[in-house]
């Protein structure tokens, strides 16, 4: 799991031991292949609300995907090498695993859907099945307070305006708002592109990797980032 720090950020010039990179640091190129595009966001039925395999295969797409990072990357992004996940096989270039913090996101996005229809889920996901009320709270708790950080850092200033609807005497709001966003296709195409984790076909994860196992030398960190 993964917990945030959290600071109080000065202006730039008075910034101390607080580093802030663009994307091409970290991957050269990548920002330039990033298509940005007007959408509007709608509040009808979505394909990715309710429970069933068709749901459940276009979430599964949208959380997937590991890429390799260097020993120097790695350090700059205060890991330490003795203690992160490293890829077999891989050259220096490519020595230690990462993914994507919107991957993660989703993942608790989806995880919540699986909460709300926990009767289905129950007994068919991997994070509820023989697992304890204690833990599985412990997920969703972790997944809510991780979105609150995600929206408080990347906040929208887009309006919601309120409309009187039948049935109510109280304001109402319209969810059908406009967004300045990433080109969500664009972005996927370029992960699947770095994705040492498993291999892609027309947008869908055909096939996927071993896990990286614990070597038998490697005690871990306790407790968990």
């Amino acid at each position: 799991m993964l917990v945030f720090n959290i600071w109080t950020v000065a202006p730039r010039s008075r910034r101390e031991g607080f580093i802030e990179k663009p994307i091409d640091y970290w991957l050269p190129g990548f920002e330039s292949g990033i298509v940005y595009e007007k959408r509007q966001f709608y509040s009808a039925h979505s394909d990715y609300a309710g429970v069933g395999p068709e749901v459940d295969a276009k979430w599964y797409n949208l959380t997937r995907g590991a890429m390799g990072i260097s020993r120097q990357q790695l350090t700059a992004l205060n890991n330490h090498p003795d203690l992160a996940v490293r890829i077999e096989n891989s050259g220096p270039e490519q020595e230690y695993m990462a993914t994507f913090d919107v991957l993660h996101q989703l993942h608790c996005v989806d995880l919540l859907r699986k909460g709300i229809h926990m009767d289905y889920y129950k007994d068919r996901d991997e994070h509820f099945v023989n697992q304890t009320d204690e833990r599985i709270f412990f997920h969703l708790d972790h997944c809510v307070d991780i979105l609150r950080q995600t929206l408080m850092c990347h906040d929208d200033l887009s309006l919601v305006t309120y409309n009187w609807v039948k049935g109510l005497d109280v304001p109402y709001p319209n969810f059908n708002t406009y967004h300045t966003c990433k080109n969500w296709d664009t972005f996927l195409a370029l992960n699947q592109k770095l994705d040492v984790s498993a291999r892609w076909e027309d947008g869908k994860v055909v096939e996927l990797y071993s896990i990286p196992r614990k070597p038998e030398h490697v005690d871990g960190m306790w407790p968990p980032p």
